[in-house]
């Protein structure tokens, strides 16, 4: 007996098929997930433009910063990397009424307070923190060379007091882009909240929003966009005994990921922030404004 199905029957199973495959490559496609691979190398090229203005006293200073970073995924196990992250170089240049500034940790030439300034910025260079994080982007188990806690922690970096590993591990947690476990539509919001120990500590709510596919020099990236409300507590300025105080802030951005390699390619963050410092008893205003450029490329 011959089983015979007409081709009326036959053309609709196979559209649902081909629709079924569709779509559940859609929904696979839109899992965003960190996805790397033992022995990878990527270079970090981190941009931060800043303008700090302080009405009281009439000044305005513009500062420009460079950290050129490596990462290396030493290890994979299951969904978790293990990554070994070097600052290969760092650059800073001030422009502000007191002083001019300019400063590379490739320059081994510069004199007087700009190499004692270096020398706090090299002792940074080539030194390997390492970190783990998951294939949604979290972060844990920090390690800091015992060597580097005992450099930076003795004295003052930057004006920020002693630096020690609890500040290395919450720098490390703030570099990453974090997922949620679900699936992403152009109407999926996460959220995901942080804290660094600075001058006091700094609380990050952090809001994403999954902005759809978006080609970038020919290659379709995932396009996020990023909002964040920035807080602080006990915030006290080092050696000084004043405090710092976060009257408004406002932070966004955006991040394009490539889903099909597993990492992220850019990132471009604009900052607003509103502070009120009391030092040595004197209350002044400092407006800022930031603008934070992040690239990161796979060179092995």
């Amino acid at each position: 007996m011959r089983l015979r199905v007409s081709r009326v029957v036959v053309a609709p199973v196979i559209f649902a098929v081909c629709l079924a495959l569709t779509s559940a490559t859609f929904a696979q496609s839109n899992i965003l997930r960190w996805n790397l691979q033992e022995g990878q190398v990527f270079k970090i090229e981190t941009t931060i433009k800043q303008q700090q203005k302080i009405p009281s006293f009439g000044m305005e200073m513009e500062i420009t910063q460079g950290v050129f970073t490596e990462w290396v995924v030493k290890s994979v196990n299951d969904d978790k990397y293990t990554i070994g992250q070097k600052i290969k170089r760092m650059t800073m240049n001030m422009d502000s009424p007191m002083m001019q500034m300019e400063i590379d940790t490739d320059d081994k030439e510069a004199g007087g307070e700009l190499a004692q300034v270096g020398e706090m910025l090299g002792a940074l260079i080539d030194e390997e923190i390492e970190f783990e994080m998951d294939s949604l982007g979290v972060v844990g188990d920090v390690k800091v060379p015992e060597s580097l806690v005992e450099r930076l922690s003795g004295g003052a970096m930057m004006g920020m007091g002693g630096l020690g590993p609890e500040m290395f591990e919450q720098f490390a947690k703030q570099s990453t882009l974090v997922f949620p476990k679900e699936s992403v539509s152009e109407t999926s919001e996460w959220k995901y909240s942080s804290t660094v120990k600075t001058m006091g500590t700094m609380k990050f709510d952090t809001t994403y929003k999954y902005l759809g596919e978006d080609k970038v020099d020919g290659v379709a990236l995932q396009k996020i966009g990023v909002t964040a409300d920035i807080t602080m507590e006990d915030g006290e300025i080092p050696g000084v005994g004043g405090s710092i105080d976060i009257e408004s802030s406002e932070s966004t951005g955006n991040v394009w990921f490539d889903n099909s390699k597993g990492y992220l390619v850019k990132s471009e963050v604009n900052q607003k922030m509103d502070m009120v410092m009391d030092v040595m008893g004197m209350e002044m205003a400092v407006a800022s404004t930031t603008k934070t450029n992040v690239k990161m490329t796979q060179v092995k």
